[in-house]
C-alpha cells in the first residue's frame, strides 16, 4: 500500500511533465530515491521534505494530507498564502491586487 506522500509526490511530478530522474536532479538526489519515495518503500528526511515542498510550492502538510478535501483546502491555502489563489472569477488575488497573505477590496 503507497502512502498519502507516495502518492501526491508522484502526482506533483506527473502535474508538472517531471520524469523521476528530472525531479532527481532538481532536488539533488539519486533517481532511485525518488523512486523509492514514490512506491512508498522509503521516506525522505524532514528536510528533503521541506526541500519538497518548497520545490511544489506546498506545504509539508499538503505532502502528508490522507483526505482529498484536506488536500483541497490545504492546497487552496498555500495558493493563498502566495498571492496566487483563484477567484470566482478565475482570476488571482495578486491580479486583483492582493498581495502574499492579505484579501484584496472589491
Amino acid at each position: 500500500m503507497m502512502s498519502c506522500f507516495a502518492d501526491e509526490l508522484k502526482n506533483l511530478r506527473m502535474e508538472r511533465g517531471l520524469t523521476q530522474t528530472a525531479l532527481a536532479r532538481e532536488l539533488q538526489v539519486t533517481q532511485n530515491a525518488i523512486f523509492n519515495w514514490e512506491n512508498g518503500k522509503r521516506e525522505p528526511s524532514m528536510e528533503m521534505i521541506r526541500k519538497i515542498a518548497d520545490y511544489f510550492q506546498v506545504s509539508a502538510a499538503y505532502l502528508f494530507a490522507e483526505n482529498e478535501i484536506y488536500r483541497t483546502a490545504l492546497r487552496f491555502l498555500d495558493e493563498f498564502s502566495t498571492g496566487k489563489a483563484p477567484t470566482t472569477d478565475g482570476s488571482s488575488w495578486e491580479d486583483r491586487g492582493g498581495s502574499k497573505g492579505t484579501v484584496p477590496k472589491a
